[in-house]
């Protein structure tokens, strides 16, 4: 039997960046025009196969606002990754993700957990230079920067499809480096195993 893991994901940036509208893509794979921001948090629970192991992995939708800055805190000590959001269109979305990346990393534990950069509304001109981009994700020691367009679907199932099997690969090495520091004779996941079943902008 393939042994299964649960892994938790959360989504982070400014109000209006459109976060709930992947969310959306995510759970239903629709676009709904004039979607509402979201109130305080939602979730879904997304089931994937990453090397042949059963993964079950909870996507959390936290509001953007002031208000709902110390709600969101309440997930980060059990993310394993975040998609981090910005509009393309707006400059100050991208700077302002910074405020983000602090109070995650007051939280986050080990060396696991792993970002996704996302420049959503990819469909819309782009006011963020390429540098700026290409010296967040060396900060965040990450590879993974997708233009996305919620609105069409470019890009948004394989953003959230590379973070989770980065997740799972670096636990899996993390696993391994562990039981050869303890010379442990058998396999013990430090995720708790569960029974629940870059790229271009569009053309």
């Amino acid at each position: 039997m393939a042994a299964q893991y649960k892994y938790n994901v959360i989504l982070l940036g400014e109000v209006g960046v459109g976060k709930t509208s992947i969310f959306n893509r995510i759970k239903t794979g629709i676009f709904h025009d004039g979607q509402r921001s979201t109130l305080g948090e939602d979730h879904l629970v997304y089931s994937t196969n990453v090397d042949g192991d059963h993964l079950s992995v909870s996507l959390w939708d936290t509001g953007g606002s002031e208000r709902y800055r110390a709600l969101t805190g309440n997930y980060y000590h059990k993310a394993n990754g975040a998609l981090l959001v910005y509009c393309v269109e707006d400059a100050y979305t991208f700077e302002n993700l910074q405020k983000w990346i602090d109070d995650a990393s007051n939280h986050i534990k080990g060396e696991t957990f792993a970002w996704a950069l996302i420049g959503n509304k990819c469909d819309l001109p782009n006011e963020v230079e390429k540098v700026g981009v290409e010296q967040l994700c060396e900060r965040l020691q990450t590879k993974l920067f997708y233009s996305v367009s919620a609105k069409t679907g470019h890009n948004v199932s394989e953003a959230f499809d590379e973070l989770i099997a980065t997740i799972h690969r670096r636990q899996l090495d993390s696993d391994s480096q562990s039981i050869k520091q303890d010379g442990a004779g058998t396999f013990t996941p430090s995720v708790e195993p569960t029974n629940v079943k870059s790229n271009s902008c569009c053309s």
